[in-house]
């Protein structure tokens, strides 16, 4: 039995897919993504008063295209057109044969692993997303995604009696190229319950763990993320580390033992096209990919220093075991950096008018790229 997955998924009328990529994804039993943002129709897209990441409800035939027969809703967009937009999203699913996990009316729907069966395994499938991305949680009369707690996955993970188990997790810091210590932390314990972790969210590739033919995949990467207004909110350009990325195809004998097969690719530069790597892009993506895994071994205190000193983007706080600490945390990074960007829009616009920008740019660019992004 063959499984791909695939990682953050928004469609596009201008998509293109190398052939080597379209073989792959023909190759399998099915196909898995996140569809990171909702399918919605021009009603509920006038009728928006925010605006957000959408998806133009006559694209989703191109699931069937890609051999996407079901996605993950638990990520931070889905919720961008609020619950109008979510259940228009399952309704034009339901309506196209799509499988659906990881949001709903409620929590308990929202929560439930999407069970189906593939020669003659019974398969599990749960997606959760991070209460520290902005979410919209489902709660017990409310829609929403599913929150990522670890206490309660584990419950339902041991209350299923499916052969193969596999989460699809939206969580970590978005750009960084090691996963957060709280989900690592968190990973070797959920790997218990499962066969297979995948995450999503953070647009670039993470490392790879590995529990005894039980894989940790933290991270990766985009599929097709188009940098367009079609869907009302420009996602803009990426970090260059973004564009490169792979899909995992999950190889499952008999006994439910796995090996995977990652498919490497390109993605242009609008976002749109996913080309294949040459024989030297692919050996070179594989090399970082086994040095960004390397260290997540290490023990928890060792990570944590180690995280501290090699991550991104220094002003995002560290996630760290307290709930409490990390919402305060949060909260009060997210008051700096208000502050902070209120301040880059009065100097950018001085700095036009007296013909100083670009020079400010050259100048303080490492400064200016990660704070304030002149």
């Amino acid at each position: 039995m063959k499984i791909g997955i695939i990682g953050d998924l928004i469609l596009s009328p201008n998509a293109h897919y190398d052939d080597l990529i379209r073989r792959k994804l023909q190759s399998t039993d099915l196909n898995i993504a996140n569809l990171e943002s909702p399918f919605i129709n021009k009603a509920i897209r006038e009728s928006s008063k925010t605006g957000g990441l959408c998806q133009l409800m006559d694209h989703c035939d191109q699931l069937k295209e890609l051999n996407i027969k079901a996605v993950s809703l638990a990520n931070n967009h889905m919720y961008d057109f609020g619950e109008a937009g979510l259940l228009e999203t399952i309704r034009i699913l339901d309506e196209s044969d799509i499988l659906h996990f990881g949001a709903g009316k409620n929590l308990e729907e929202a929560s439930k692993l999407l069970h189906l069966d593939i020669e003659r395994k019974k398969i599990a499938i749960g997606g959760y997303v991070s209460r520290y991305i902005k979410p919209h949680s489902a709660r017990a009369n409310r829609a929403g995604t599913a929150p990522l707690i670890e206490k309660r996955i584990r419950e339902i993970l041991a209350e299923s009696d499916a052969d193969y188990k596999l989460l699809y997790n939206h969580w970590n810091q978005e750009y960084e190229d090691y996963p957060d210590p709280l989900f690592l932390d968190m990973s070797g314990r959920l790997i218990s319950g499962c066969n297979t972790i995948i995450g999503s969210h953070p647009h670039c590739i993470q490392g790879i763990m590995d529990f005894e033919k039980k894989f940790v995949f933290h991270s990766i990467g985009n599929f097709t993320m188009p940098h367009t207004e079609y869907h009302l909110k420009s996602l803009g350009t990426f970090p260059d580390h973004c564009y490169e990325a792979y899909f995992v195809i999950l190889h499952i004998d008999e006994k439910n033992n796995t090996s995977y097969e990652k498919v490497p690719y390109k993605i242009h530069a609008n976002g749109e096209q996913i080309l294949a790597m040459s024989e030297d892009e692919a050996a070179a993506l594989e090399k970082k990919s086994q040095k960004i895994s390397a260290p997540l071994n290490l023990e928890y205190r060792k990570y944590l220093k180690f995280y501290r000193g090699i991550k991104r983007r220094k002003f995002r706080p560290i996630l760290r075991k307290s709930h409490l600490w990390n919402s305060f945390r949060i909260w009060y990074t997210f008051m700096i950096l208000s502050v902070l960007r209120s301040m880059t829009s009065f100097f950018v616009r001085i700095f036009d008018f007296i013909g100083i920008r670009q020079m400010v740019r050259k100048r303080f660019a490492f400064i200016l790229n990660r704070l304030f992004k002149l």
